[in-house]
């Protein structure tokens, strides 16, 4: 058995019971116990799973689950990196940009410090202070209430301004997607936030890691075909992407520099 496949398959055994001990899926997956114990740290690392002793357990709660911000900026960092790179390639030299709060958006506004005459509109005040030093940039974060410990701006001030600008290009996060019931996030507070960056752009993008998919969170934000394009890493199961692209959505993959 392939290493994905016996992956994919001690997931959905966590989300069928929500626990397991590593002798049983030694057992069930016909592996060694180290194997698992290796499985289980990886998938750990990448979010899907917390360990537990001699075995392991989903992390999720409830759909409305969200690891802190600095957990979510050592997750996936690599990946998030070369989405970054290959997301940055859809932005001209002056065109306005509206950038979703999230650690993924976040490693593409440093990023987009390459690039020279942006106007970018932000709802995350980590992104805010990023850029602010760029002397060629128009840096706008969006007014409005913090989502303690997220830097995210939430609330009706927040809304209004968004309301009032119009972008070339919007590019948003995702806490969780489903190819047919699109993408959620875990605040209730951020959707409208989101939609209505959508609706202020000519142009949205959706950038996330691979982990991100296959997943429905509490509030959901958009369908996937709402999205120009899609950019994800190379982590991506194959089977996904094609059924991704069969659905008519462009989808663009990321690959890692060596």
């Amino acid at each position: 058995m392939v290493p994905e496949h016996r992956r994919r398959q001690l997931i959905d055994h966590l989300r069928e019971h929500g626990v397991a001990n590593v002798a049983e899926l030694a057992t069930d997956l016909r592996v060694s116990p180290s194997t698992v114990r290796r499985d289980l740290h990886m998938l750990e690392e990448q979010g899907w799973l917390q360990r537990t002793h001699g075995g392991a357990v989903l992390p999720e709660v409830s759909a409305s689950f969200e690891p802190p911000y600095a957990e979510k900026l050592g997750r996936m960092a690599s990946e998030k990196r070369a989405i970054a790179r290959l997301a940055a390639e859809h932005v001209g030299e002056g065109e306005v940009v509206i950038l979703d709060s999230g650690s993924t958006t976040l490693a593409l506004a440093l990023e987009l410090k390459r690039r020279r005459r942006l106007t970018v509109i932000t709802t995350d005040l980590k992104i805010g202070e990023g850029l602010c030093g760029v002397p060629s940039f128009e840096v706008i974060v969006v007014g409005g209430r913090v989502r303690p410990e997220f830097y995210a701006m939430v609330g009706p001030f927040a809304e209004q301004t968004l309301r009032q600008v119009h972008a070339n290009v919007a590019f948003l996060g995702a806490d969780a997607i489903d190819l047919h019931r699109g993408v959620s996030n875990a605040s209730l507070d951020e959707v409208p936030i989101k939609q209505l960056a959508i609706a202020a752009a000519d142009r949205t993008v959706l950038i996330a890691d691979h982990t991100k998919f296959g997943r429905e969170s509490l509030a959901k934000v958009a369908d996937l075909t709402r999205f120009d394009l899609v950019i994800t890493d190379d982590g991506l199961d194959p089977i996904l992407r094609a059924a991704i692209r069969d659905a008519g959505i462009e989808l663009a993959v990321a690959t890692e520099e060596p």
